[in-house]
């Protein structure tokens, strides 16, 4: 369901390929904005996204959110150190994490993809 929330509104874009479940380093990042070089081909940037939800029913504590987005921004970056993704020299690829709680978002972290080369 999020994801097609998500990919309504990201697929006005028509300087991206949107992906939605889209195979990175053996694992599946929930969105994948690629850069549409055919047709724009100085579109510097792609991005992938990764979206967690906590319950509204279960308790966010501050360890709990902590440990949430320590595990998205890992998981992001696993997705940024894949070769499909690094083969595009031309474009930065950046990962954003994106946390809610029931409705509310309640954090996000951006991810650069220099931090996955290492």
């Amino acid at each position: 369901m999020r994801e097609t929330v998500s990919a309504a509104y990201l697929s006005l874009f028509d300087q991206f390929v949107l992906h939605s479940e889209y195979e990175l380093n053996k694992g599946y990042a929930d969105l994948y904005l690629e850069p549409f070089l055919a047709q724009y081909p100085d579109v510097g940037f792609g991005y992938v996204l990764e979206l967690k939800y906590v319950k509204r029913s279960a308790s966010l504590t501050e360890s709990r959110l902590a440990a949430t987005v320590q595990a998205a921004v890992a998981q992001v970056r696993g997705y940024l150190a894949d070769a499909a993704v690094r083969r595009a020299d031309a474009v930065r690829h950046i990962g954003l994490v994106v946390v809610f709680h029931g409705w509310e978002m309640v954090a996000y972290q951006a991810v650069d993809d220099d931090a996955a080369a290492n």
